[in-house]
């Protein structure tokens, strides 16, 4: 089934995300019954709980930003995989550029990440990317491969497990450029193969993310090898997701 996962980043306030989802609730209903297609939430950590009992009637899913890369312990501010599958989360985003960037997130970290998620049963949204830099210079596909193996690493003591990965070029996040459909089947076609040898005992999703919009939605759909989008800004306006999903249906 094709996945589309709004990521809401730090928008909105607790109130603003709860009216979102309040003020659509019907509409929200409708994408979660849409054909073919699972809708994923991802508010942020204070919002988790009121939106997760919000939409509970409905077949949309509610995913976290983040989550902590230690089980539980005196680590301040941390929030743990257990906590976040006690307030109803299926799914969580890990290893962000954003949080790779302003947090200096290592690889090893991020695979830690991943090993306290499966572990609790919540399906990892793994996020990988390159840098314009590491594009021009034609080293695409050896930073993929450095964020791939460190967490297929930690997967290798794991039985068989789902995993989201979302291929997001740093370039494109929030700036309005989209990669070319022939960039994205070059990747997604590496991805496939790559993913198929590094996770053979997994099952794996391969999602696109940056700059996603209703009039770009589709036609990354049909990209062989694209399993699922990972929609940032225009998923914060009902009417603009909506038609991404829409397009998708």
């Amino acid at each position: 089934m094709f996945i589309i996962v709004a990521n809401w980043k730090s928008q909105l306030t607790f109130h603003q995300a709860l009216a979102l989802c309040e003020g659509n609730l019907e509409g929200y209903g409708d994408l979660g019954d849409a054909k073919g297609i699972e809708t994923v939430i991802c508010p942020s950590f204070e919002a988790l709980h009121a939106v997760a009992l919000t939409l509970q009637d409905t077949a949309i899913q509610v995913g976290a930003q983040d989550c902590s890369a230690f089980k539980q312990g005196a680590y301040t501010g941390q929030v743990t995989a257990a906590s976040l599958a006690e307030v109803g989360c299926t799914y969580c985003i890990i290893g962000h550029y954003e949080s790779r960037t302003h947090l200096h997130e290592t690889d090893q970290l991020v695979a830690e990440k991943m090993q306290q998620l499966v572990t609790v049963g919540i399906e990892p949204i793994l996020c990988i990317g390159e840098t314009e830099q590491e594009r021009e210079a034609g080293y695409t596909f050896q930073a993929l491969t450095r964020q791939l193996t460190a967490v297929a690493q930690t997967l290798a003591s794991h039985d068989q497990v789902t995993i989201c990965i979302a291929y997001e070029p740093i370039w494109a996040i929030g700036t309005g450029k989209v990669a070319q459909k022939s960039q994205l089947t070059e990747v997604f076609a590496w991805l496939s193969t790559t993913c198929a040898t590094l996770f053979a005992e997994h099952t794996v999703r391969l999602l696109y993310g940056g700059s996603v919009t209703a009039e770009t939605a589709g036609g990354i759909k049909k990209i062989p090898g694209v399993d699922g989008l990972l929609v940032g800004t225009a998923s914060l306006d009902f009417k603009k997701f909506e038609k991404i999903v829409s397009s998708c249906s």
